[in-house]
């Protein structure tokens, strides 16, 4: 009796101390391209929630913190679990934030999925007229404060064997975070191929996991061995057959399975370890398992290890200049009014505009019957107001066009989000218990499209800093035109390199499957970003030291300078978009501000009449350069400084400087046209002078 009750007692302590609890902040959950803003009359967002097939739950809470902002009566927010309501909630809107905490068993994950959707009304006074109500709709916010909510999970070790789709899993819930991703490196220490699968490791978990907060750290048991007081719970291990063989690292099962390019999980008994393994029989294999992993549309399989086979090249066709795209090819959705219509335009980097460049949205919508003034429809940019146009009130046509246009220079390079919110009467059904209120919507046909204004592409001429925006050039063809050489005295865990690789390939939505990184000087790639640490650097002043030659380039070079000023916003802008009536924020662009950024970071310097550039990161140690790279990549999207130059000289290209010559000089036009209209004149004359 005694050794049952010894046992039930053991048995009990190991179960409460194999219990775990984690908490994922919002920020970790959310899509990268969805604003965590509920605007408007009717809104909704859905993020997962991820258990991994290891874990047993055994409680889920939801805390959410909402802020609001707006002529707001009354807030109804509804909870989903996949099609399961889970609670309706009434909030009386404050200057203060709100807490929602909600609470879900495990059997309703299982059942009805791991997607929560959070959906809100927002009641607005019954005193406004319905022209006021459209206008106090569109400033209705409710904002969820990311970093104050969380999906929090208490969980304890089941007996399910991990595989590789529970890594990508692990990777996508956030559930890391706060643990620093170590890259364990079996390969010639130091060598291209090292450094290059580690990058590519590094890319692959930014994408998988939709964020660029992690930080990583690089180890070779060489150079640079892991610390035995550093914790460690993720890590990434590389090297070939033979090197995990010397090193015992896993067992003989992996060992012989590795007959080609390889990836494995492996979590030690008596660790809580993840550790990744990419692996092959040559570093050409190593290499290409690693490319496997930094493609994020390739899934990893539900087993313990598989063969990988070699990715196939990309061929991903970018957006264009003065190109119409069907709506279908950016969104999945079919209509919208109970969240607003989002699509995701990844331009290009180093783009310029002319100043009154505009883009159109074609909407062929089907909505219901409407009177003038009832509904309307607000286009924003990246969160910012950029027009609005008021529904038809038709009574004949079962089908309505709308064009909405919006300004070019509204785009920064990388990822951009248009919404298109949809306000209007709210459609009511009625009951023998009351009524129920449903959210004005629209229809969308397959027909709708956007066409987008042209542009020009550009690169720094002379030597110059440019902003770290500006750095996604080298994500172009894969990264097959870009090198990093690594200047470093002593090579620590290189936390500055792999901040900025997660930054650019987080904002390219893309992999830079071809991107060297080495530690030899000699420039072989077109762009070279150079990263001096420990050596004595010379701080040089900026100069825009620029070689033209010829009229043509010399005009060319004029032409885009004009453009480049034609940029900056006048002082009536701010004017014109708060005098319309749907208008929520201003016009915000950026600018740069120099003061704030160290000008040891992102010197550019490029060879006139060559498109070879160089870009220097100097730095004393690689502390100083990790706390200075913090501080440059989170500075604004600005625009270009000092002199510039076509990329690529082209008839397009040189129809837009033209066009931003006229627009600079609005009286050369008659002008041309005047110099041209004389001769002609003169030589009519002169003929009908003759022939009398």
């Amino acid at each position: 009796m005694n050794k049952c009750i010894i046992f039930f007692i053991s048995f009990l302590i190991a179960s409460f101390t194999s219990a775990e609890t984690v908490q994922v902040p919002l920020t970790y959950l959310l899509q990268d391209s969805r604003n965590p803003v509920l605007r408007g009359q009717w809104d909704k967002l859905s993020f997962p929630l991820t258990i991994l097939d290891t874990q047993q739950a055994d409680s889920v809470r939801i805390s959410l913190t909402l802020k609001h902002s707006g002529n707001i009566d009354k807030t109804t927010i509804w909870l989903n679990l996949g099609d399961k309501p889970l609670a309706t909630i009434q909030l009386q809107p404050n200057s203060e934030p709100q807490q929602i905490v909600t609470n879900l068993t495990p059997s309703l994950l299982a059942k009805y999925g791991n997607q929560l959707t959070l959906s809100v009304r927002h009641l607005l006074p019954p005193s406004l007229s319905m022209t006021q109500q459209r206008i106090a709709a569109s400033e209705a916010i409710t904002e969820i404060l990311v970093e104050q909510s969380f999906f929090e999970l208490a969980y304890s070790e089941n007996a399910v064997k991990p595989t590789l789709a529970s890594f990508a899993a692990l990777i996508k819930s956030g559930q890391v975070y706060q643990h620093n991703i170590q890259l364990e490196s079996l390969l010639t220490s130091n060598s291209d191929t090292s450094l290059s699968v580690a990058s590519l490791l590094v890319q692959g978990w930014t994408l998988r996991s939709g964020t660029d907060k992690y930080r990583f750290s690089y180890h070779h048991p060489e150079s640079n061995p892991i610390a035995k007081h550093q914790p460690a719970n993720v890590r990434l291990v590389y090297g070939t057959q033979s090197q995990l063989e010397a090193r015992s690292m896993l067992p003989t099962q992996y060992l012989n399975a590795i007959q080609g390019p390889f990836l494995g999980i492996y979590k030690p008994v008596a660790q809580n370890d993840w550790i990744l393994v990419v692996s092959g029989r040559s570093e050409n294999e190593v290499v290409q398992a690693a490319q496997h992993f930094a493609i994020p549309s390739y899934e990893l399989p539900k087993q313990l290890f598989a063969l990988v086979s070699k990715h196939q090249p990309m061929n991903r066709k970018g957006l264009e200049s003065n190109q119409s795209y069907q709506i279908g090819m950016l969104t999945r959705q079919q209509q919208f009014g109970d969240e607003p219509l989002m699509l995701p335009l990844m331009m290009p980097a180093n783009i310029m505009v002319n100043k009154e460049e505009t883009a159109q949205l074609n909407l062929l919508l089907t909505h219901p019957k409407v009177n003038p003034g009832e509904a309307a429809m607000v286009i924003r940019i990246n969160g910012d107001y950029a027009n609005s146009i008021p529904l038809r009130a038709s009574l004949w046509r079962s089908a309505q066009h709308y064009r909405l246009t919006f300004p070019m220079d509204k785009l920064h390079s990388g990822l951009n989000t248009v919404s298109v919110e949809l306000y209007g009467p709210e459609q009511v059904s009625y009951f023998d218990q009351g009524a129920a209120y449903q959210p004005f919507t629209a229809s969308l046909s397959s027909t709708s499209a956007i066409n987008l204004g042209a542009w020009v592409t550009y690169i720094p001429a002379g030597r110059q800093q440019i902003s770290a925006d500006e750095l996604l050039v080298i994500a172009a063809n894969n990264g097959k035109k870009a090198q990093l050489t690594l200047n470093y005295e002593q090579l620590s865990g290189l936390s500055e390199i792999w901040q900025l690789i997660s930054f650019i390939s987080h904002k390219a939505h893309q992999p830079m499957l071809d991107l060297l990184l080495t530690t030899n000087k000699k420039q072989t790639k077109p762009i070279n970003l150079v990263f001096t640490v420990g050596e004595q650097y010379p701080v040089s002043e900026m100069a825009n030291n620029t070689a033209n030659t010829g009229f043509i380039n010399q005009t060319r070079q004029n032409l885009l300078s004009m453009m480049n000023n034609s940029g900056l916003p006048s002082s009536n802008t701010q004017t014109a978009l708060s005098s319309s009536q749907y208008f929520q924020y201003g016009n915000n662009q950026p600018f740069r501000n120099n003061e704030s950024i160290d000008t040891s970071l992102g010197v550019v310097s490029t060879k006139p009449g060559s498109n070879w550039s160089q870009i220097e990161f100097m730095a004393a140690d690689s502390k100083q350069l990790t706390s200075n790279m913090e501080i440059y990549l989170s500075q604004q999207t600005i625009q270009a400084k000092g002199a510039i130059q076509l990329a690529i000289p082209s008839y397009d290209n040189d129809i837009q400087l033209a066009r931003a010559g006229f627009i600079s000089h609005p009286y050369s036009l008659p002008l041309l046209l005047l110099c041209l209209i004389f001769p002609l004149a003169l030589l009519i004359q002169r003929s009908l002078g003759n022939k009398s």
